[in-house]
């Protein structure tokens, strides 16, 4: 059933404050923050979401940025991201929409390995929120 999973997902993500915009690293978080912005189009409050995408390196042709979408200077903006195990894409993100001079307020994923990223995050002032975890997919150890 992924296309209820995907909009139950999404919906659970959207019903609480996620800032002015949703993004994170190209090309993972891609297809999570572009079913946060469909639930978002719907759900009351949220209608104004922004998305944006995080480049490992700036482009070298064109603008040259390396954040693209709808980021700007001064937002407060949540992270999303697949699954995270150390966490070092994701926070690779936070830091490059800090330098950008954005704030991250949350950082979500959708599976967490259990292998240290929430430790990471917190380490650095931020709560890592799974949805899901190791133990809830029954995988083998």
């Amino acid at each position: 059933r992924p296309t209820s999973f995907r909009r139950d997902w999404s919906s659970a993500v959207c019903s609480s404050d996620l800032g002015a915009a949703v993004g994170g690293m190209a090309v993972g978080a891609v297809p999570l923050v572009r079913a946060v912005l469909a639930a978002a189009a719907t759900t009351p409050g949220h209608e104004d979401l922004l998305g944006f995408f995080v480049r490992k390196e700036a482009k070298k042709h064109g603008m040259g940025r390396q954040i693209e979408g709808g980021f700007k200077e001064g937002q407060v903006v949540a992270l999303l991201e697949d699954t995270t195990t150390t966490g070092g894409s994701t926070l690779d993100a936070v830091e490059i929409v800090k330098a950008g001079g954005g704030k991250v307020a949350r950082v979500i994923c959708l599976v967490d390995r259990g292998e240290g990223a929430m430790e990471a995050f917190a380490e650095r002032g931020l709560v890592l929120e799974p949805l899901f975890n190791r133990a809830d997919l029954n995988l083998p150890d």
